[in-house]
């Protein structure tokens, strides 16, 4: 993330004061928005404590205000709406309940004010909540519900023991809030693997530390290892910036020098790069500043080169000119899907029927076949291993012919496609129910050689559970997915839906009919492909036709 131009900061501001005017909460009369947006770097939002002799439904309301402005002041002056005994009590980090900004939450008095006791109800329309962690997941529910209890403290009304979390618009969550990538070494130790987070802006390099040091979120565990060794401490402040250098502070046990030292240094470098403010790291462990750490970078990704078949050729595309591959054999009529390494200029796969091909067309050709029935395209991970559904199930053919049942679940879900992505940690999958197919991801568990053994941590994606025509990675954080949908008019039509890991869902219309999709480093590079065999490339928000001899354009993976 580079730092952003004063302009675009100008514009967001602006941008969150139209939002948030749209998102007050509804009271029986209801206040100004009255939350300022500072024009700095990052955007900061503040509010006002408690108004003097404020009616229950008032005191509500301006607390939320002020808790959209938590992040910024560690919620104190939302605290100041608290009881006494409850504002030391609070934990608000622990839950963030984010609404839809072009909604506005709804108060109601549940509980008739008293003399010194009342109840104020809030309910809003959802859109995702974030854990204490920092991990996002969308909204599976309609509705946020919450009941807020008011007691008087010195003749003025105070909130009583509120739940651990905070209730905030998406468009003051955003303000507050940055996604970025927590990185893992993958077991290989050849590469990093993005763990997305929602932290705070303000001390975003501190919350990046405390991140690393805590561990892999859940979902990604299984495919990775923390460089930071168990029983490292934080500081309170564990990150000065001086001059765009950061200098990290951590108390623990000293790595030696070599690998460990290695992957210490990049997974921490590489994770505090992504703040805009720092250029260059140092780091201390227990006061030992870790020097002449050997550089480490990721692998180099062929991910925008693009794939296309003719009838009995393959070969990559220069525009729309095919450059035909050396293949031992061509591939047959009707061959379709063809894939090519991540990673390797030299690896490629297709089916033919149900079969699946695999070559590898270096000096030691090889040329394998194996039957795996329909499946969709398939899949070729960094590490050599060309992934199809095969029966409902998966299986993982290495270019010798080495076949590997895939699984990991009891009772195993049905399959009719998989996706893996680029740095191999992860697998997007497609329910086989052709009526109402889901989209699913999991952890794939590798040995140190990168050898898959099984998945793990399989989940439904919240947002996209059903309808879905393919999916495809866009980069090794992001997919794109083509769903069907269902108009207000009765009418069906495609739809492109992006995604970001950990993040939120953005949707456009897709090329009528598109049923199958193909994308390299992201959403911007994708191709499509309809049940006539039209095809279509994005450029820009346009898409462009493809001339109509190609019966396939697909990206590596």
């Amino acid at each position: 993330m580079k730092g952003r131009p004063l302009i675009l900061v100008s514009l967001l501001v602006l941008a969150l004061f139209a939002a948030a005017c749209t998102s007050l909460p509804k009271a029986s009369e209801p206040a100004p928005f009255d939350v300022s947006a500072h024009t700095t770097n990052p955007v900061e939002l503040s509010a006002d404590g408690p108004a003097r002799n404020s009616d229950p439904m008032t005191l509500v309301s301006d607390f939320l205000l002020a808790c959209a402005a938590g992040a910024n002041d560690d919620f104190a002056t939302a605290r100041l709406f608290l009881s006494s005994d409850s504002s030391q009590r609070w934990h608000p980090e622990q839950q963030v309940l984010i609404y839809d900004t072009a909604s506005r939450p709804t108060l109601t008095l549940s509980s008739p004010a008293g003399e010194n006791t009342a109840e104020v109800s809030i309910s809003a329309v959802p859109v995702a909540s974030l854990d204490a962690s920092g991990v996002l997941s969308r909204a599976e529910s309609s509705q946020i519900s919450q009941a807020l209890s008011l007691v008087k403290e010195s003749g003025q009304w105070r909130i009583s023991a509120p739940q651990d979390s905070f209730i905030v618009s998406k468009a003051s969550f955003l303000a507050s809030y940055e996604r970025v990538n927590l990185y893992f070494p993958a077991h290989s130790g050849d590469a990093l693997i993005a763990d997305p987070r929602w932290l705070p802006s303000r001390r975003l390099a501190s919350h990046l530390i405390e991140g690393l040091v805590e561990g892999p979120s859940n979902a990604v565990a299984d495919a990775v290892s923390n460089a930071i060794p168990a029983g490292t401490t934080v500081p309170s402040a564990p990150v000065e910036v001086t001059d765009r250098i950061a200098k990290v502070h951590v108390e623990g046990p000293v790595p030696p020098e070599g690998t460990a030292r290695d992957l210490l240094v990049w997974q921490i470098t590489s994770t505090l790069e992504q703040s805009p403010s720092i250029t260059q790291v140092e780091i201390l462990v227990s006061d030992v500043e870790l020097k002449d750490a050997a550089p480490l970078k990721d692998p180099s990704y062929l991910l925008d080169t693009r794939l296309g078949m003719l009838s009995g050729a393959i070969g990559t595309l220069n525009a729309t000119k095919l450059m035909s591959l050396p293949l031992s054999t061509p591939p047959a009529e009707g061959a379709r899907h063809p894939s090519m390494s991540p990673v390797d200029r030299g690896l490629f796969a297709w089916r033919e029927g149900e079969e699946l091909v695999v070559e590898r067309i270096e000096e030691d050709a090889t040329q394998v076949r194996v039957s795996v029935g329909g499946g969709g395209a398939p899949s070729i991970d960094r590490f050599g291993w060309t992934w199809s559904a095969k029966g409902g199930g998966l299986a993982a053919v290495s270019s010798q012919g080495e076949v590997l049942e895939i699984s990991g679940f009891d009772p195993s879900p049905l399959f009719s496609r998989v996706a893996v992505s680029p740095d191999g940690a992860r697998a997007l999958l497609i329910g086989a129910d052709h009526s109402d197919k889901s989209l699913m991801i999991a952890t794939i568990v590798r040995d140190r050689q990168g050898k898959p053994t099984s998945l793990s941590s399989l989940s439904v994606i919240e947002g996209i559970v059903s309808m879905v025509e393919d999916a495809s990675w866009a980069g090794t954080d992001a997919f794109v997915v083509l769903r069907r949908k269902q108009n207000e008019d009765g009418t069906g039509s495609v739809e492109l839906a992006e995604v970001q890991l950990g993040g939120f869902l953005t949707a456009s219309s897709a090329p009528e009919g598109a049923e199958e999709i193909s994308a390299g480093s992201g959403p911007g590079n994708v191709c499509t492909r309809t049940h006539t065999g039209t095809l279509h490339c994005r450029s820009g928000a346009l898409w462009q036709d493809m001339p109509s001899g190609l019966v396939d354009i697909r990206y590596p993976g």
